[in-house]
């Protein structure tokens, strides 16, 4: 079942599930907050970028600090030129009850202009910040937005999982690389 604004309220009267937690929506900008049946989370203003590729140099997967990346931070806009990505995190520290989890969505407003806001599922009992792979796939320029609205998380009320998220990002305070 998809949570609503009331159902989502209550959820966090109860665990404590975003923090900071905005009540309403704020429209200023690329929104955030609460939504009639979502939550709309920001990214912070610090950003991992990967150094320029060099022949015969690959990401992996399964060790991503293996690469060079590059750290900036800003409050301001920035330009996330076409067919590249940044790294980036959440505002919002995030700790999902035994029975919800949650999956998030791009803004609108950003896949209107061909970037996309990846983040995986949010398990039961996952906490941390999020790390979020903002990627261009159109053919111009974008302008990116720190400490705005990024993603919508949806929330969904499961039956209590056997064991809960358990996962080598359990816990993760900022931009957490692939270990």
């Amino acid at each position: 079942m998809l949570l609503n604004d009331k159902q989502i309220k209550e959820m966090q009267e109860l665990h404590g599930v975003l923090t900071p937690f905005v009540d309403h929506k704020v429209k200023e900008g690329l929104s955030y907050g609460l939504g009639c049946h979502g939550y709309d989370i920001r990214i912070d203003k610090e950003f991992l970028i990967p150094k320029k590729p060099k022949k015969g140099v690959f990401l992996d997967p399964k060790n991503s600090q293996s690469f060079g990346w590059n750290k900036f931070e800003t409050e301001e806009r920035f330009i996330l030129y076409p067919k590249t990505f940044v790294l980036a995190k959440s505002v919002e520290y995030i700790k999902m009850p035994q029975d919800v989890m949650a999956i998030a969505l791009t803004k609108s407003t950003y896949a209107r202009v061909g970037v996309f806001a990846n983040i995986t599922p949010l398990d039961a009992m996952w906490r941390g910040i999020l790390t979020i792979e903002i990627a261009n796939l159109g053919a111009h320029p974008v302008y990116i937005y720190p400490m705005e609205g990024i993603a919508q998380l949806l929330f969904f009320k499961i039956d209590k999982p056997e064991k809960g998220y358990d996962g080598k990002y359990q816990g993760q305070s900022g931009i957490t690389l692939a270990k």
